[in-house]
C-alpha cells in the first residue's frame, strides 16, 4: 500500500511542515519537504528535491534533478544528485564512526558549519561559503 500526497498545480509534491513519514517513498514530480519533518526511510526524487529547516531524513536520497537542504537538518544517509547540491548552514550528513557519501555532479555548495562524516564529490563545481 503506497501513501498518497497532494499535488500542487505546477505538478510539485509537497509535504506539511511536521510531516512525519516512516517509509521508503519516490515521487516523480518536484518534491518539497516542509520545515520540521521527519522522514524514516529513503527519498527518491525524479526531479528537484526541496528539503525545509530542522528537518530529518534517516535513509538515502537520490535525486534526478537540484537538491537544496536548508539549515540545521540532519540527514543520515548518503546524498546523490545529477544536478547541483546545496547543503544550508548548520547541515549534518551522517554522524560520528558512520562514512556517507554527498555526490553532486555539476555543483555542490556548502553552507557555514556543514559537517559531513564521509565523502564529497563532484565532477562540477565545488563551492563553500
Amino acid at each position: 500500500v503506497g501513501k498518497m500526497f497532494d499535488v500542487t498545480d505546477d505538478h510539485r509534491v509537497i509535504l506539511p511542515e511536521s510531516s512525519l513519514i516512516n517509509c521508503n517513498f519516490a515521487v516523480t514530480a518536484p518534491l518539497e519537504i516542509k520545515k520540521n519533518s521527519t522522514i524514516n526511510g529513503c527519498v527518491k526524487a525524479y526531479k528537484d528535491l526541496h528539503v525545509g529547516e530542522y528537518s530529518v531524513i534517516t535513509g538515502d536520497v537520490f535525486v534526478e534533478g537540484d537538491v537544496r537542504i536548508d539549515r540545521n537538518c540532519i540527514l543520515l544517509g548518503s546524498i546523490f544528485s545529477q544536478g547541483r547540491i546545496y547543503l544550508g548552514k548548520g547541515v549534518r550528513v551522517s554522524s560520528p564512526g558512520g562514512l556517507k557519501s554527498v555526490i553532486g555532479k555539476k555543483r555542490i555548495e556548502l553552507d557555514r558549519n556543514v559537517v559531513i562524516f564521509g565523502y564529497l564529490l563532484t565532477e562540477g563545481e565545488g563551492v563553500t561559503r
